[in-house]
């Protein structure tokens, strides 16, 4: 796969840009940066700090009959994991199911996203990593960025190389492979969770696995059902209630 990059100073939102690009034609390979976001997003709609420092990119990716929203997330978490290990002297965990943490920390959001136009159906994925951006006080303990973490200065457009390079033989993607590194790298995985549904109440529940989809498997502490969770939100820090 080749890329076209294009780059721009400011963004609401290189997803949604993206996004619309698509619609109107885009083709696959096209590659959104931006030096800073304005209403950065994440899953849930939630909003992704996005300052000078970081990299903010967007990528339009065929979206193959095998693979679903969930897969293309594990697949482009280990991608951007293993390019950051190539340039920081760090170790890179996982959080389900878009979250990329260094010493607990998040340093990186995902987020796939599907596009339909009369030829078929897209994939736009947009990934955002702190490298040397400041953040905001309220993140304190959550989220940080790489350099704080490591100590090591990565200029965003070698890291962008480097995600570039993971995905150049994309159409030929072993999902199945890259789900097992995934798990490997999964620190959600064997321990007891809070599960907040889009519709429902909250449950505690013990991270079982996750399908061959990419959905996290877990077994309700209620009752001891196994229960495939497709989205909401997956705490493991677990608030009193849920106990």
């Amino acid at each position: 796969m080749t890329f076209n990059t294009i780059k721009i100073t400011d963004a609401d939102s290189t997803n949604s840009m993206l996004k619309q690009m698509a619609a109107q034609g885009a083709e696959i390979g096209t590659t959104l940066v931006a030096v800073r976001q304005h209403g950065g997003r994440g899953r849930l709609g939630r909003s992704f700090s996005s300052g000078d420092g970081g990299l903010y990119v967007s990528i339009i990716l065929p979206y193959a009959e095998n693979m679903s929203a969930g897969l293309l997330t594990t697949y482009a978490a280990v991608a951007v994991a293993g390019a950051i290990e190539s340039l920081a002297p760090v170790r890179v965990g996982v959080k389900w199911v878009n979250d990329l943490l260094v010493e607990g920390k998040k340093i990186c959001g995902i987020l796939a996203e599907g596009v339909i136009r009369d030829d078929g159906k897209l994939a736009v994925l947009g990934i955002g990593v702190n490298l040397t951006n400041k953040l905001p006080s309220e993140l304190d303990g959550i989220a940080a960025n790489l350099y704080d973490l490591c100590g090591v200065k990565i200029e965003p457009q070698r890291l962008l190389d480097a995600i570039l390079d993971k995905f150049r033989d994309f159409e030929k993607a072993d999902f199945e492979k890259s789900l097992e590194e995934y798990r490997h790298r999964c620190v959600t995985l064997g321990r007891e969770v809070e599960v907040v549904p889009h519709q429902g109440e909250k449950y505690k529940a013990f991270a079982v696995d996750l399908h061959h989809d990419g959905s996290l498997i877990v077994k309700r502490a209620c009752d001891g059902e196994l229960v495939r969770v497709f989205s909401g939100e997956v705490s493991t820090k677990l608030s009193e209630d849920a106990l």
